[in-house]
């Protein structure tokens, strides 16, 4: 995955029925938290990243163009002449992306590249423990939460287009599966689309006044999403993004704003079993340089005596 170090789970071979859920054989990500943010304005470009451990924070922003105001997007609001994204990722907490494409240059008129695009990812470590030793196994529920809206305005009838990409995945011995993962579009002039277990709970208005908007309140849970070992750490990956994009700062903005929630929960609710949160454990070559700097502090003690 992205700007992570990664540690070595297992290689257990695990192969989908038809219809279940993708899994396949891979390694567990270090819990962590990401926020990447890349916007572009006619040629000029701008970029940001952070990144932090668990507990942690990560939040990125970057903006490019003139700035000022330029319009108001339905249901998102003010708005200025650039393109801007913004992304964040809390742990404890939850993940938001953010992403605004277009501006108001009447003279120039459409041509230029204006995009924006937002990722916010968090990786945590959990386990189940259990209280009688016969139990060997665990079924994990989910609770999915994803709130915001797309919208476009046009007042140049020029291609433009704003989208969401939501995903949910485990690590486990078993391999990497996963168990959400959601997408939806508004494009003018092609309107509303995306996958099928999600464009059926968006709310969508059909272009009024070259404007058009599409919100979203997603709350689903999920029963026995997926089964893991008692006494396993097993990795549980949250992804939100966003992107917006436009033919031209031309009196045209694409918007995509999910920065207020995001968020995938897990529980147990078989008797005598309890879901913790590990916490992080340092990587080898960390531990590596730690145990051959304990010699070095303690003659450094020694001499220093």
């Amino acid at each position: 995955m992205r700007g992570f170090a990664k540690a070595l789970l297992g290689l257990a071979a695990a192969g989908a029925s038809m219809g279940a859920p993708a899994q396949v054989v891979s390694i567990r990500p270090v819990p962590s938290v990401e926020a990447s943010a890349n916007v572009s304005y006619v040629g000029d470009t701008n970029s940001a990243f952070s990144t932090d451990g668990i507990p942690g924070s990560a939040l990125a922003t970057a903006a490019v163009g003139p700035g000022g105001s330029a319009f108001s997007l339905p249901v998102i609001g003010p708005v200025n002449d650039e393109s801007s994204a913004t992304a964040r990722a809390l742990v404890p907490g939850t993940v938001g992306s953010r992403s605004i494409a277009g501006g108001f240059s009447p003279s120039a008129g459409p041509g230029g590249a204006t995009e924006a695009s937002s990722f916010a990812r968090q990786v945590t470590d959990w386990q189940v423990v259990s209280n009688d030793a016969s139990v060997t196994t665990a079924d994990i529920d989910v609770l999915a939460f994803f709130d915001g809206t797309l919208a476009t305005l046009d007042f140049a009838g020029a291609p433009m287009s704003a989208s969401v990409h939501a995903e949910m995945n485990v690590y486990s011995a078993a391999g990497m599966m996963n168990v959400f993962t959601a997408d939806a579009t508004l494009s003018d002039p092609l309107g509303l689309s995306g996958s099928a277990n999600w464009i059926g709970d968006f709310s969508y208005s059909a272009p009024s006044f070259a404007a058009q908007v599409a919100t979203v309140n997603y709350n689903d849970f999920f029963e026995d999403a997926f089964t893991v070992t008692v006494g396993e750490t097993f990795a549980w990956e949250v992804i939100l993004s966003t992107t917006a994009t436009v033919a031209g700062p031309f009196e045209i903005l694409a918007g995509a704003d999910f920065l207020n929630t995001g968020s995938g929960g897990l529980s147990v609710n078989s008797p005598g079993l309890t879901l913790v949160q590990v916490s992080a454990v340092p990587e080898p070559p960390i531990w590596l340089a730690m145990l051959l700097g304990l010699p070095l502090l303690y003659r450094r003690r020694i001499s220093g005596a």
